[in-house]
């Protein structure tokens, strides 16, 4: 099982050495949506996605959601 640091490590690897990502939800209703979605790290804190032409009211779920 990986643990701490080397966790971090992987982590860091996956985070530098891509530009996409895939983002899914699910409605309030349970229907899945998923897209890609380019995203830059800020210092793997924080992740800033872009995502052209996203289906605004899912985008409102991730808003809303809690989580």
């Amino acid at each position: 099982m990986v643990e701490g640091e080397e966790l971090g490590a992987i982590a860091r690897r996956v985070i530098d050495s891509n530009q996409f990502m895939t983002i899914s939800i699910a409605d309030e209703e349970g229907v899945p949506w998923v897209s890609p979605a380019w995203y830059a790290p800020a210092e793997y804190r924080e992740i800033f996605w872009i995502r052209p032409h996203i289906y605004l009211p899912l985008l409102q779920v991730v808003v809303s959601s809690p989580r």
